[in-house]
């Protein structure tokens, strides 16, 4: 979605000042991690690392033994999280993530799901 202002919509004259006043566009997105993940501590990890970023949303062990993130926020912070899950804690064993959009959702917070 693209933003347009022109210069009356604030009152502003310069773009710096303008740019303050565009909205952030936030996303879902759904993380899932594979390799030695669960009993690890990856959810905690994934928690305090996603609250860090000031993102929304949960984290849950999957039957098939993997991890499922699902998470709201601007992107660049979205990236930053998917980046980090490709190590994950320090006991992780991570072999593969797959990342793909969901439907916004709003989250109040980030939770481990059980």
């Amino acid at each position: 979605m693209k933003m347009r202002y022109c210069r009356n919509d604030f009152g502003l004259t310069d773009r710096k000042n303008l740019l303050k006043f565009i909205p952030v566009m936030k996303k879902t997105k759904r993380i899932k991690v594979f390799g030695e993940v669960q009993g690890v501590n990856f959810r905690a990890a994934t928690q305090k690392e996603a609250r860090e970023l000031g993102l929304g949303g949960y984290v849950k062990n999957m039957p098939d033994g993997s991890v499922l993130i699902e998470v709201s926020g601007d992107e660049t912070k979205l990236e930053r999280l998917a980046g980090w899950c490709r190590q994950g804690p320090p006991a992780a064993d991570v072999t593969d993530i797959e990342t793909s959009a969901a439907t916004y959702r709003e989250f109040s917070d980030f939770t481990i799901r059980y």
